[in-house]
């Protein structure tokens, strides 16, 4: 599967509602195109993806505009991943 027909899916997921968390997206797509996107490293996008809440608004953004996705949805799914993350950590 080429990239765009991939971008392509990742957008449909998102509009259907199937990938509700940050890091789900990268389940599914490959890291390494999204890097050379927003011009970091892997160690960073990494660590931005376990922890969503180090991610500003502008790469939030650029990820949406790269997938093609609603800028807000983006940053739904960014919110949803905090959330979630902090209710597993008030229940330890």
């Amino acid at each position: 599967m080429n990239k765009e027909k991939r971008q392509k899916l990742i957008k449909q997921m998102i509009d259907k509602g199937d990938i509700t968390l940050f890091k789900e997206i990268f389940d599914f797509y490959d890291i390494t195109p999204v890097i050379l996107h927003l011009k970091t490293n892997h160690a960073t996008l990494t660590s931005h993806i376990n922890n969503p809440s180090r991610l500003r608004m502008g790469k939030i953004i650029s990820i949406a505009d790269y997938f093609g996705v609603d800028d807000f949805k983006m940053i739904t799914i960014v919110y949803n991943q905090i959330q979630a993350e902090r209710k597993s950590k008030r229940r330890k």
